[in-house]
């Protein structure tokens, strides 16, 4: 593992930092860091109150053809 930066518990590697270039699909590790960086300092270091789900949560959320909640019922 090649990790280049950290924020909360988010971890970015550098396969991940390749996908930024322009011929390649982004990926949701690279959208959950961003989220990560957002929430830490622009909601908590300002006092602000919010929350990101990661991009896996709503997959987890509407799988098995319905909303089944208890699957994400404790990531709040």
């Amino acid at each position: 593992m090649d990790i280049v930066a950290a924020e909360l518990n988010c971890e970015l590697e550098r396969k991940d930092l390749r996908r930024l270039q322009h011929t390649e699909w982004l990926n949701d590790e690279v959208v959950n860091f961003y989220m990560s960086v957002v929430l830490s300092k622009r909601c908590k270091e300002q006092g602000n109150k919010c929350h990101f789900f990661n991009s896996f949560f709503y997959p987890l959320l509407s799988s098995g053809g319905g909303y089944n909640y208890s699957r994400v019922q404790k990531w709040t």
